[in-house]
């Protein structure tokens, strides 16, 4: 049966995959948000253990390093 999945990598499947490039996002949103004056910046980026949350709080918190913000645990979930 053909399987594809969507905006999540199968680590143990070996499946055709479609993904979204969750980290530039994150980081693109992020920035525009800071750029826009907003120095405290929360985030929803989802579980960790999943490549999509992963890779979304990864680019949260980079894009808060480039721009010399603080990063406060209690505004990311």
């Amino acid at each position: 049966m053909p399987i594809v999945a969507v905006d999540r990598r199968m680590l143990n499947l070996k499946v055709d995959t479609v993904l979204v490039d969750n980290i530039g996002g994150a980081i693109e949103l992020v920035s525009h948000l800071i750029s826009d004056g907003h120095s405290r910046v929360g985030a929803v980026v989802g579980t960790p253990v999943a490549t999509t949350g992963y890779e979304r709080r990864e680019g949260y918190l980079r894009a808060l390093q480039e721009q010399g913000l603080p990063y406060y645990p209690n505004l990311s979930v």
